[in-house]
């Protein structure tokens, strides 16, 4: 005899009972075929915020994305606020790509309140060395790789005078990141 109500749906199960995620959910059909544009080839994933674009286009090196993406995670951990850049660094201290020598003894924290104290003076020295780059290269930084706003120039349009000027501070502005973190920390060839 047939059990009254809707039938249970098929599939994989959880201790819980409830149905187990399998797969991803990676957005609708047009969000993914942005992505595959904005990738060039590279993988999608990056397409999620402006650094990432800018990688796997190869505006940027790896070392100017590790840059960019170290100072957000820096500022998350000063100011609270955390971008996809900062966990991007987060993920790739984790091991998943090339990892800065000393970096993970840097990132352990001995004594939270020392550890902390230790990111926040990191991330204003980080901030005062853009600031001595000029005000604009450090005010496009933040917006870029802290906030996630794309720059115009990163849209398939006829670019302007402003754009070019623009993309030349973020490359500086992100060349100076990567010499401040050298000094800091020795990256691995």
């Amino acid at each position: 005899m047939a059990r009254r109500g809707r039938p249970r749906k098929s599939g994989l199960r959880e201790p819980n009972g409830r149905l187990a995620l399998v797969a991803e959910d990676r957005g609708t059909v047009e969000n993914q075929r942005r992505r595959a544009w904005l990738a060039q080839g590279a993988d999608p994933a990056l397409t999620s915020y402006p650094l990432g674009i800018l990688l796997a286009n190869d505006a940027i090196s790896d070392a100017q994305h590790q840059a960019g993406c170290r100072y957000a995670w820096l500022f998350s951990i000063a100011i609270g606020r955390a971008s996809t850049a900062a966990q991007s660094f987060d993920r790739l201290e984790r091991g998943t790509r090339r990892i800065p020598t000393g970096a993970l003894e840097a990132m352990e924290p001995t004594s939270s309140d020392d550890w902390r104290a230790a990111r926040e003076r990191e991330f204003r020295e980080a901030a005062a060395e853009l600031v001595s780059t000029g005000r604009q290269v450090k005010a496009l930084i933040d917006e870029t790789v802290i906030y996630q706003h794309c720059p115009r120039w990163l849209f398939p349009k006829i670019p302007t005078n402003t754009d070019v000027t623009e993309a030349r501070a973020l490359l500086l502005g992100l060349d100076t990141l990567g010499r401040h973190f050298r000094t800091k920390v020795t990256f691995n060839a």
